[in-house]
């Protein structure tokens, strides 16, 4: 299966080497990482090199001394910044100019690629502003990028912390193919626990409300595991008072006990319509925190989490995947000419829970999954001028990944929130115009693309429908010069 397009891999301190500038005649790669390296190929996905290397700049090597080095390694095309750290150019990270690159060349979807490295400020924040996945490897600069560096780009999480690229390539390959759990570190120890948590992962687009249910059962054991160990009486105190009389110990932090009490609280007779599925993942997220830190006490100490990885995405991520590969799907909901193509994706949709297929006095239709007569889930809707949605919905609205052709003959592919366009996705008019990147509230929000039907283009940052300025100006104020006074930056 094909779950993503590429991989993008820094070399110094990611692969290999201390962190710092070593000639490729000289470099040695980590143990293990050239098998990595050939279980992505395995799989089918692209790799690619993209590194800054300043001391080309200076002489010290040439480009295709890093080219030979990473042919060598099996990467599929190599991207390379070879500017001083004081030159003006627009492909030094943390500017996305080599992922737009590439992107350009390989006809790439940045969104269905993933960054691994070792800096955060450079390649996390490169991966961020084109929406990538981020995976921080705590190889090289990793640690630091965690602790001393942190505020350098404190405004963005990595999808995922991998002790070496060995772990990052397991995680790709697992998560992408939708055996990854956040809750995998409770299997072994904790079986019941897992199963809760697991199941709460898996229910949260299609049934937040069973989801909720789940988390409250999987917190409930938890506490009550925790009073047996301090010795409080579970007889005579709800598990609220437990939670109150947890915090009162300064065994849980005030942040956690509103958390749990959020969760004690939770009525499993409300009707589930009023249930955010948005506030229940949040909610998983901050569990898993509490997990984490239950099992560091009580468990093992020395266990290091790697990190909460969005449920919502990894089931686009899958969806995607099934696409691209065919399996239960088609190549695309709609294609490029705006011919529809949903009877097989509508077969698939016969084998989920709460499946319905419904017309409306109106003469509009919908098959797909229904949660007391809400649109919910999973499911194809068309109106009766002929607009037809294929996507996921929550409580009656497109959210989540969904394709639409509308009646004019305009297309958008992407993410939606609350029935408007919001996240990555491409909006095609029907004069041949084209804008892909991010959006918000339904306008264009972010870093894009929008080329006209007469062929020119605006490549930069977008705000609420504004294009505020272009990408040959990433670079201007501190943006260019940033590793200039970064200690992490010293390195390449």
């Amino acid at each position: 299966m094909v779950n993503l397009q590429a991989v993008f891999i820094d070399r110094d301190g990611t692969i290999g080497g201390t962190g710092h500038f070593i000639h490729p005649n000289d470099f040695a790669l980590f143990e293990g990482a050239q098998e990595a390296i050939l279980k992505l190929k395995e799989a089918g996905i692209k790799i690619f090199a993209f590194t800054n290397q300043h001391r080309i700049s200076r002489g010290q090597a040439t480009m295709e001394d890093f080219r030979e080095q990473f042919e060598k390694y099996g990467f599929d095309d190599t991207f390379i910044c070879p500017h001083g750290i004081t030159e003006s150019c627009t492909c030094r990270k943390p500017s996305p100019g080599m992922l737009l690159e590439a992107a350009d060349k390989h006809g790439l979807d940045l969104t269905r690629c993933v960054v691994i490295g070792d800096v955060g400020d450079t390649d996390m924040l490169a991966a961020h502003v084109v929406g990538a996945l981020k995976v921080l490897v705590r190889t090289g600069w990793g640690e630091s990028s965690l602790t001393d560096y942190r505020h350098k780009w404190q405004e963005v999480e990595p999808d995922f912390v991998a002790k070496n690229i060995n772990e990052a390539v397991g995680w790709i390959l697992e998560a992408a193919c939708g055996r990854f759990s956040n809750f995998d570190f409770l299997k072994d120890t904790f079986p019941t626990l897992y199963g809760l948590a697991h199941t709460s992962e898996e229910l949260i687009l299609t049934d937040p409300f069973a989801a909720m249910v789940n988390i409250k059962q999987f917190t409930t054991q938890i506490i009550q595991q925790i009073a047996r160990d301090t010795g409080i009486v579970l007889s005579s105190i709800h598990v609220d008072g437990i939670i109150h009389t947890l915090w009162k110990s300064n065994i849980l932090s005030e942040d956690m006990y509103l958390i749990l009490r959020e969760i004690e609280l939770f009525d499993d007779r409300e009707s589930e319509i009023f249930i955010d599925s948005s506030r229940v993942e949040y909610l998983l997220n901050r569990v898993h925190d509490f997990a984490v830190w239950f099992y560091k006490k009580y468990v093992d100490d020395t266990y290091v989490s790697s990190g909460f990885i969005n449920q919502s995405r990894k089931e686009v991520n899958l969806l995607i995947a099934q696409q691209e590969s065919g399996e239960n799907s088609v190549d695309s909901f709609i294609n490029i000419d705006g011919t529809v193509r949903k009877a097989e994706w509508g077969k698939s949709l016969q084998t989920l829970s709460n499946y319905e297929s419904k017309k409306y006095d109106n003469g509009e239709k919908y098959e797909g999954q229904l949660v007391r007569g809400l649109k919910h889930g999973q499911g194809i809707y068309t109106w009766k001028d002929g607009t037809v949605y294929i996507g996921f919905w929550s409580k009656d609205l497109e959210d989540g990944y969904g394709e639409k052709k509308f009646a004019n003959g305009d297309i958008y592919r992407g993410y939606w929130k609350n029935g408007a366009f919001d996240g990555e996705g491409t909006y095609i008019w029907k004069d041949g115009e084209t804008y892909e990147g991010q959006w918000e509230d339904g306008l264009q929000h972010g870093f894009g693309t929008k080329i006209s039907s007469n062929g020119v283009k605006n490549k930069g940052f977008w705000v609420y429908g504004e294009f505020v300025h272009s990408a040959d100006q990433l670079n201007d104020g501190t943006g260019d010069n940033k590793e200039a006074t970064s200690g992490t930056e010293l390195k390449k």
